[in-house]
């Protein structure tokens, strides 16, 4: 006959207490603790940066610089397109391919070009290099393309004439510093503002401005 069951020992209490002690310490994780933490990534600091550096448009130098950046980007894009469209024609496009060639150019500039960045800050230079940094959103292209539809509204037919005088591929500079010293003058702007920045020059006799009759 079976007698009743016996009483644990000292020694068997303790023994059950470790293993309950155990049991209720073992966490078993959730789903969301075994799902790979996301990265933080280094460029949010640069986001920051970026934003906080953005160019001052009620500043008018930058805003001169701007101006004349993106002009050289249009008179750039005006003329690789034209000298692209007379080769293809043997260098006589009917006259409605020459518009249609530059019809949609600002719509288009404002996607190409971005703010190049310099140690991940902004500066006041457009480009549409694929090797260097830039910066797109906000302003930025808004202001490239409003400034491409103003000038082309003013300028565009004295633009086309331009072309005809410098339609070699290596003239795209002359092109270039011609549109924005000389009919649009935004580049010439910013040379007057430099120059007026720096004062009257001086000779090597320290006169500054006057005739020398008159000192």
């Amino acid at each position: 006959m079976t007698g009743p069951p016996r009483a644990f020992g000292s020694g068997g209490v303790a023994l059950l207490l470790l293993v309950v002690l155990m049991a209720t310490s073992i966490v078993v994780p959730t789903e969301a603790a075994l799902r790979p933490k996301p990265k933080v990534h280094s460029t949010h600091n640069t986001k920051v940066d970026e934003m906080q550096n953005m160019p001052d448009l009620s500043d008018e130098k930058t805003k001169l610089e701007l101006s004349c950046s993106a002009c050289k980007c249009l008179a750039h894009e005006v003329h690789d397109r034209l000298d692209k469209l007379y080769k293809l024609r043997h260098g006589h496009p009917k006259h409605y391919e020459i518009v249609d060639s530059i019809d949609t150019l600002c719509a288009e500039l404002k996607d190409l070009y971005g703010l190049q960045l310099r140690n991940n800050l902004p500066t006041n230079e457009f480009s549409r290099d694929a090797t260097i940094s830039s910066l797109h959103g906000l302003w930025i292209n808004s202001f490239i393309e409003g400034r491409c539809g103003e000038i082309m509204s003013h300028h565009e037919e004295q633009l086309l004439r331009k072309f005809e005088h410098f339609k070699s591929e290596s003239d795209s500079g002359k092109f270039q510093k011609d549109v924005c010293w000389n009919v649009d003058k935004a580049c010439q702007k910013l040379d007057d503002f430099h120059a007026a920045k720096r004062g009257p020059s001086k000779d090597t006799r320290g006169y500054s401005g006057g005739r020398r009759d008159e000192l």
